[in-house]
């Protein structure tokens, strides 16, 4: 036989035992929330990671084959600045040589004429040359019959022209013939 003492204190206890399991429920759920968020997050910042690390690569790929067609370009350079030394320098031999050749014209057959002794500027040295003749300055006629081209000449001239060349290939088929 029970008093009725007794019976509300094991009510209070059952409500007491819910409200903690109720309290524990609730924070299970809640880390659970928070524990799938945290995974997610680590989740998209692996892949943010990996696309990077993606990107990096890539970019390096690209920075070493540019490196290498700059390594090229500069090679190539380095060779044409050759070229251009050497030709400049075979340039200057000639002028050199032109220039000497004209020196040895002008004292050979000096003449009377003072603007034939007037000074010229020397190519190779900058400072005036007073040997050369002013017939060293005019360009040297190329033989006709080697010139060929009609850019750049009147109507006339193309026409003079066109018959010479004409001419020109004519004449060993005719000299062919004749034989």
């Amino acid at each position: 036989m029970t008093t009725r003492s007794e019976e509300p204190e094991v009510v209070v206890e059952e409500k007491a035992v819910k409200s903690r399991l109720s309290i524990v429920v609730i924070l299970s759920i809640l880390l659970g929330i928070l524990l799938t968020i945290f995974a997610a997050g680590v989740s998209f910042h692996f892949q943010q990671r990996r696309a990077m690390e993606a990107e990096v690569t890539a970019a390096r790929v690209e920075l070493q084959e540019k490196a290498k067609a700059l390594d090229e370009m500069k090679a190539q350079f380095e060779v044409l600045s050759k070229q251009v030394y050497a030709l400049r320098e075979y340039s200057i031999a000639r002028s050199h040589k032109a220039v000497d050749a004209d020196k040895t014209k002008a004292t050979a057959g000096a003449s009377a004429d003072p603007a034939a002794n007037s000074p010229q500027p020397s190519v190779a040295s900058g400072k005036c040359d007073t040997s050369a003749t002013p017939d060293s300055r005019k360009p040297k006629k190329k033989p006709d019959s080697e010139n060929c081209e009609l850019v750049g000449k009147t109507p006339e001239e193309q026409a003079a022209t066109l018959k010479r060349c004409v001419g020109l290939m004519d004449s060993p088929r005719d000299k062919a013939r004749s034989r």
